[in-house]
């Protein structure tokens, strides 16, 4: 792992953690992810087409009234980093395409990485509130300082893994257009398992947008 993609996940990881402490910003829309991330990694066109794909994805999940769109930034700054560290930074089709492939299972990587590290930061705030009640305030100020430096730590932690994991196979780039028959095949036998007709049309769907994309890349 080079410098910069340290850098990167650095930097990456950081903006996951201003969004759980302060709240999303326009900062954390894919797009805006992207092009910082991207511009950070040399492929800002790179990184701001990967972020407008996801934000087609999911335009419809406006966060807002109690609703929590999927960490669409996170999965954009994952795709960044991953491409970046296989060297593959043109604004291609077939490189945006494994982006969005890498973006989509990150984001699914995330949600129970994201549970865990809740819940277990969760405990050190129900020891603030016991250590409170007793009335004691010794060593309170240390507690926010060493649970934002470990939560950057460990997501910095998760963003190496997933450029790693996601990283390797991808040093060999033709596979990428077998992921994409691989997904499409597993959504139709989804749908065959279906009763819907919904589920069903978006099985089938999905299956030929799978055998499309990998046929042209």
């Amino acid at each position: 792992m080079t410098g910069t993609t340290l850098g990167l996940i650095m930097a990456a990881a950081a903006l996951q953690l201003l969004r759980e402490e302060i709240g999303p910003f326009l900062i954390h829309r894919p797009v805006a992810t992207g092009v910082l991330i991207g511009g950070l990694a040399g492929m800002p066109l790179t990184g701001a087409l990967i972020g407008a794909s996801l934000e087609f994805v999911w335009i419809d999940r406006i966060p807002a009234g109690g609703i929590r769109a999927p960490a669409s930034g996170i999965g954009t700054a994952a795709a960044v980093i991953v491409l970046h560290q296989a060297g593959l930074t043109a604004p291609t089709g077939t490189v945006i395409a494994a982006g969005i492939l890498v973006a989509l299972i990150a984001i699914v990587a995330f949600v129970p990485f994201d549970g865990g590290l809740r819940r277990a930061f969760g405990l050190i705030s129900e020891r603030i509130l016991r250590q409170l009640e007793r009335g004691s305030v010794d060593g309170l100020l240390a507690y926010p300082v060493v649970a934002l430096a470990a939560r950057w730590m460990l997501l910095a932690g998760w963003f190496a893994l997933i450029s790693v994991m996601s990283g390797l196979p991808l040093a060999t780039f033709p596979p990428i257009a077998g992921w994409y028959l691989v997904i499409g095949s597993s959504a139709l036998a989804f749908a065959l398992r279906r009763t819907r007709t919904s589920e069903r049309a978006l099985g089938i769907a999905a299956f030929v947008a799978g055998v499309v994309v990998g046929c042209f890349l």
